[in-house]
């Protein structure tokens, strides 16, 4: 969103304020505050010294276990990419269930870094949410601040309270956006999704992947000639527009043979731009199941991302929040 020449003033006002303060500590006690009123959940600001890799958390507290490290720097200082991803490396060292680590920074954090941090997060199997500032838009920090800007004048000063509740009439998108992002059910998803589609795209085009993934040759993109099952597809996209939308499941159903997988694997390919994360999985490995439950499906689902992520701990959240999507009412091969 861009803004007025009074909104950015306001702004260029709340990051002076935010810089120009001389103790570190009240950037964490500010973060810490608007976070946990913002995500409904108490953080507590870490001590002096040994940090382990953030300043503040939420220790456990309703299920939540991110960090959040606070950088108080001007425009004209670089942040360290080395010590960043250290810290990271300490965070991770100190709990293992670490669900996501959250840099709050005073000023904009440069694309080279970002991508390094993202990078590395995903390789160790930890989301990373970056709050920082942005010149001509309105920054992530800016609108945490316009949030509460009660918070602000009683953590930080009166001065950046009031710069702050200049920018609430146009932060609300903002806010919701930056509260989505720390949602435990959407931390990572983004990566996942990522992940989950590019498995979809080897199945689909190389026979020796769809062999070893699912057990038989469904790579329809490897043929120069194939025949779209469209009933098929007419029935998954009614599905997936109507009865999926309040979790009712979906089943293709068919002789052995007539191109059920192939079918149902093409309509993913095509409606893949409007897909969540996508598992693919033999019926074999639902066979596994010997007791079916709750616990059982989650495990199952925990093991697949496990196995398509190759990092550990992704199902913890993850698994859980996918069994309302899975939905089933038959679908007959009727082409």
């Amino acid at each position: 969103m861009s803004l007025s020449t009074a909104q950015l003033d306001n702004q260029e006002k709340l990051k002076r304020e935010l810089q120009n303060v001389q103790e570190p500590s009240k950037l964490e006690y500010l973060a810490a505050t608007l976070l946990g009123r913002l995500l409904d959940v108490q953080i507590a600001v870490a001590k002096s010294g040994s940090q382990y890799g953030a300043d503040a958390g939420p220790a456990g507290q309703q299920g939540r276990r991110f960090r959040v490290e606070c950088k108080k720097y001007r425009d004209n200082s670089r942040l360290s990419e080395r010590e960043l991803l250290g810290e990271i490396d300490q965070a991770l060292a100190r709990d293992k269930a670490l669900e996501a680590w959250v840099l709050v920074a005073t000023c904009s954090v440069r694309e080279q870094i970002q991508q390094s941090l993202n990078q590395h997060g995903e390789r160790m199997g930890v989301p990373i949410v970056i709050i920082d500032w942005a010149d001509g838009e309105l920054a992530p920090l800016a609108a945490l601040c316009a949030f509460s800007p009660d918070v602000v004048e009683g953590k930080f000063s009166g001065e950046a309270a009031v710069a702050a509740r200049a920018l609430q009439p146009i932060a609300e998108q903002a806010i919701e956006k930056l509260r989505r992002t720390l949602q435990s059910w959407c931390l990572g998803f983004e990566a996942i999704r990522t992940r989950s589609h590019e498995t979809l795209d080897r199945i689909w085009n190389s026979p020796r992947e769809s062999k070893a993934a699912i057990g038989q040759n469904a790579a329809g993109g490897a043929q120069n000639k194939k025949v779209k099952r469209n009933a098929v597809h007419e029935a998954l996209n009614a599905w997936w527009q109507g009865p999926a939308q309040c979790d009712a499941p979906a089943a293709v159903v068919g002789l052995e043979g007539v191109g059920k997988t192939w079918a149902t694997l093409q309509w993913l390919i095509d409606s893949k731009d409007t897909q969540p994360v996508v598992l693919i999985m033999p019926s074999s490995a639902v066979a596994t199941i010997g007791n079916v439950s709750k616990t059982a499906v989650k495990q199952l689902l925990a093991d697949s991302l496990h196995e398509m992520s190759e990092v550990y701990g992704i199902g913890s959240t993850g698994s859980a929040d996918l069994i309302g999507c899975l939905s089933v009412r038959p679908i007959k091969d009727q082409s």
